[in-house]
């Protein structure tokens, strides 16, 4: 039976995963982490937590510790925006870090049932945010009487670009499951589960209809390929090559589907040699200013093609003429471009998140940022196949899918850097225990992970 203190953990987390991507919850969301944080507390493992950090996780924690230190290093001593700087540490990486701490010390609880029914919580918590753009977008399917319009929904979050990455780590985990199905390690009856969730998830990502989502598909089909040759080769080889074709060639039915419906991608490689023709088209630079170019046609320049592209260019310019940082912060590229055009630029925040930091942290920022997730990607690869491969696996996907998002996505910012930050928190303890008792009635019990169970117990942390 699960106790009181397990189960309001766990309705803690469910909740406080409900509201982190509502928009205008600031407050509340900070509340709930602050009384999570409260209770989680009086029931944590401290040593077993300090065995992790001085064993399998070191290289993390020391590069995240060193990351930590230079960004405030730049604020204080290097960055022309201190002020502004130390507002973005205290209110974006500070609040990651505690959202962090708190997926560590649930990992961590005495009692071995808690971060099983909380990781069912977020997992509750994201198939509730991706059931609800489902409902919107039939909705306006049945309302518009058509398949092919773009419909751009968001459910209860600000937008479809936020909503993206909870349809993201909600196919990590169902991906990760789906996988040890695939190799026979699956549990009885889940099969139907997992493909309610992947439908699901397909149909909310269709109605997002980020074009950047096909990169993260990229990573799941390519992993899922990899898992069933794997498991299929030696017996079957020809079975093997077969079903990974037929994947590959389902991705490349819903790419190509995703290229004739959305019309930025028309338009892309005209777009180019006018984007990156900066120094005579400046929208880049302030789009309140200056006007959209236009195209060799005639038509004018779509705004997400042009400014991507032309943001890229400027901003390696920014880094190699600031090596060491302008400051963090979520617009380092706006305030770099400050210092080269004063009030002519606006305030502008990269859609590339690993630029953005290159420009606020500098090239020894990004490389410690990029050893982190190399550490972390490490770490979980040696454990795909142990005691505890799905939460490796989940782990692995997570951080895969969103460094891949880093690249084309301002993903480093609000809760979707506190969500990223708290699986890790969550995940890297979970992966790298092996239990075989439970410590709160001497028997096995089952955590709730996509509604199955997955064995726990006691065994040490």
């Amino acid at each position: 039976m699960l106790s009181r203190r397990a189960a309001l953990i766990a309705t803690l987390t469910c909740v406080l995963s409900v509201v982190w991507p509502i928009p205008h919850t600031i407050a509340l969301r900070n509340a709930l982490m602050g009384i999570l944080l409260i209770v989680l507390v009086g029931g944590t493992s401290w040593r077993a937590g300090w065995r992790l950090v001085q064993g399998p996780a070191r290289p993390f924690v020391m590069l995240y510790s060193l990351f930590t230190a230079w960004i405030l290093f730049v604020a204080f001593f290097i960055s022309p925006f201190p002020h502004w700087s130390l507002s973005e540490i205290q209110g974006q990486w500070f609040m990651g870090t505690g959202a962090m701490l708190l997926g560590g010390l649930t990992a961590f609880q005495e009692n071995k049932e808690v971060p099983y029914w909380a990781m069912g919580g977020v997992l509750l918590a994201l198939i509730m945010q991706v059931v609800a753009v489902d409902i919107q977008g039939l909705w306006t399917v049945g309302s518009s009487g058509s398949w092919l319009k773009m419909a751009r929904l968001g459910g209860f979050t600000a937008g479809p670009g936020k909503m993206s990455y909870l349809t993201n780590f909600l196919l990590c985990a169902v991906v990760a499951r789906w996988s040890l199905s695939i190799e026979g390690r699956g549990n009885r009856g889940e099969s139907w589960a997992l493909a309610t969730l992947l439908v699901l998830c397909g149909l909310s990502i269709y109605f997002e209809s980020m074009r950047n989502e096909i990169f993260d598909l990229v990573v799941f089909a390519m992993f899922i390929g990899a898992i069933i040759y794997k498991a299929q080769s030696v017996r079957a080889p020809r079975r093997a090559l077969l079903a990974v074709a037929g994947i590959f060639l389902f991705f490349s039915i819903a790419v190509g589907v995703d290229l004739a419906v959305d019309p930025r991608w028309a338009s892309l490689w005209a777009t180019v040699p006018v984007a990156l023709n900066t120094a005579h088209h400046l929208a880049w630079l302030n789009a309140q200013r200056f006007s959209l170019p236009h195209l060799p046609n005639g038509q004018v320049v779509s705004a997400s093609n042009y400014l991507r592209i032309a943001w890229i260019k400027e901003g390696i310019k920014e880094v190699l003429a600031h090596p060491l940082g302008v400051g963090y912060g979520r617009a380092a590229f706006g305030h770099a471009l400050q210092l080269r055009f004063g009030s002519l630029s606006n305030d502008i925040g990269l859609n590339d998140s690993l630029l953005t930091i290159a420009i606020g942290a500098g090239i020894p920022g990004a490389a410690l940022w990029l050893g982190m997730f190399v550490s972390v990607g490490w770490f979980s690869v040696s454990r795909l196949s142990g005691a505890h491969a799905f939460e490796a696996r989940f782990l692995f996907l997570v951080v895969l899918a969103f460094g891949v998002r880093m690249a084309v996505d301002n993903d480093m910012q609000n809760y979707t850097l506190e969500q990223f930050l708290y699986f890790l928190g969550l995940l890297i303890p979970l992966a790298s225990v092996k239990i075989t008792r439970c410590s709160t009635n001497g028997g096995a019990v089952k955590g709730v992970i996509l509604g199955t169970g997955a064995p726990m117990g006691d065994g040490g942390s």
